[in-house]
This record gives structure tokens, sequence and C-alpha cells, in this order.
């Protein structure tokens, strides 16, 4: 992997692309994937469903444990072995309902998707990822309407991210990756988003994604992506 150390934690995928456990995270056979560990769906009610079914609670307290060594090589890696770290949190809120976010279409409470126009079409764009050269795009969108529970949003970032495989083996560990994040101004409508060229370690691109992110400034956050894979 060429991760910095300033990169966050990924989550090792499960031989079925499921989100692992740590007793299920088979890294060096299926690679990593996101660094947000939960529900993801396209439709609202469902999602909302499935997120309820993990029993996350606002208020409750969550652990995570670090370990140092190579444990993430092997399944259930960290079994037996002494965390360097242990944080306890306790979750101050739980995010907005999707189904009460999108609204409905005679009522929006936001407009999805925020990005609206780009320079690039989607095809130039996959070109222009599949090259791995440096590229541009002027992008626009609109601003988001009121939220669910009242609090102001603003722009927090204007981002890329790219990862693919270092070799050219169908496996995904080593694999590569880049995030370049941007900052507009909080209320931005406009800007363009430059992408660099890709590392040298990746020989095959293999996800892509641009995206706004605005905040409410205490713990959640919203995300209009484009993605290409």
């Amino acid at each position: 992997m060429d991760w910095k150390d300033t990169d966050s934690f990924r989550v090792c995928r499960t031989a079925t692309g499921a989100f692992a456990t740590a007793e299920t995270a088979d890294c060096v056979a299926n690679g990593a994937t996101s660094n947000a560990w939960g529900k993801f769906d396209t439709d609202p009610a469902r999602l909302d469903t499935n997120f309820d079914g993990l029993g996350v609670v606002a208020g409750g307290a969550y652990t995570i444990k670090v370990y140092s060594g190579t444990g993430w090589k092997t399944v259930n890696g960290q079994a037996g072995v002494t965390p360097i770290a242990t944080y306890t949190s306790t979750l101050e809120n739980l995010p907005m309902s999707t189904v009460a976010l999108a609204g409905t279409p005679a009522a929006p409470v936001i407009k999805f998707p925020l990005l609206v126009t780009s320079s690039l079409t989607a095809a130039q764009f996959a070109a222009a990822i599949n090259a791995k050269a440096a590229f541009s795009s002027n992008l626009t969108w609109n601003l988001p309407g009121a939220m669910p529970d009242g609090r102001a949003t603003a722009l927090n970032t204007l981002y890329s991210f790219e990862q693919g495989r270092a070799t050219s083996g169908a496996n995904f560990n080593p694999a590569s990756r880049q995030f370049n994040p941007s900052f507009p101004a909080p209320n931005a409508v406009a800007a363009t988003l430059s992408v660099p060229a890709a590392v040298p370690a990746l020989v095959t691109p293999t996800y892509f994604e641009a995206a706004l992110e605005y905040s409410n400034r205490n713990g959640n956050f919203i995300r209009s992506l484009a993605t290409f894979q």
C-alpha cells in the first residue's frame, strides 16, 4: 500500500464484499474498501430500515481498538493481541433520516444531485481517469435546502479520490490510492475540480469519485457523489 500516515483507516473487505468485522476481515485476499462502516443503499426507506438494524443509538458508548503489527494479514488476526490504544467515545447524534432528507418530488428537502453541470461529460471523465493523466473540470451545483433538523449546512470540501491496483493482477493488495481535497467558500456554487496525475504505483484504476461534502459543523455530513468504477 502507498497510503500516507495522514490517510484515514480503511475497512478490510470480506470474500462476499460485505462490511467486515474483525472476525471476517481479509485484507490480503480482498483488499480494503471505504473508510466508513455502516449501511449503504440507493432507496431511502430501505436504507433507514437497514441502518436502524445496526442498533446504533445516540448517547451510546462505542469503542475502537488499535493494533500494531501485521494482524490484518490474517482473518481475526487481532485475536489474543493486546491493542496499543483503545478509544471509547459517546455518539452525540445519529445521521438524519434519509427519507426525511430526500423529501418528496413535490416538496424536496434537499435537491439531489447537488452536482448540476460539468465541463466534462461522463465519458470524458472516464477516459481521463483511465489515462491516469492530470485533468480538470468546471463544476456548478445547487445549494441545499432546509435540513430536517433545522440546522444550516455549508460546503466543507470539494474533493476527488481514486484508487486501484498497484499490480496487474486481480488482487487488490497491494493497492494505490490518492485523495485530493480543495476548499471552496462555504456558500460557493461553482469551482474547478483539479485532479493531479495518478501516482506511478497505480497500475489499473478501479474506482474514482468526485464529491461535494456539506457539514452542519456538528458531526453530520452530506455528500453528493459522482462515481466511476
